[in-house]
């Protein structure tokens, strides 16, 4: 899945937090950082975002189903 089929009806953005990792901040290069989630948040997705302020920390969002 890409990041921007998560933006549906299906799927709602719930939190993001910052992890430490290091995103790539190339055109594009985050639209297919999407990873399965199953835990605290629900079922869903996590999608990966690029931290434009720090190179060691990068964003978490997570998508639950509905």
């Amino acid at each position: 899945m890409k990041y921007s089929e998560l933006n549906n009806k299906e799927f709602e953005h719930i939190h993001t937090s910052l992890t430490r990792q290091y995103v790539s901040r190339k055109n594009g290069a985050s639209e297919n950082l999407v990873y399965p989630y199953k835990g605290r948040f629900g079922v869903g997705y996590i999608a990966l975002k690029p931290n434009w302020e720090s190179s060691r920390y990068s964003f978490v969002e997570y998508w639950i189903k509905k």
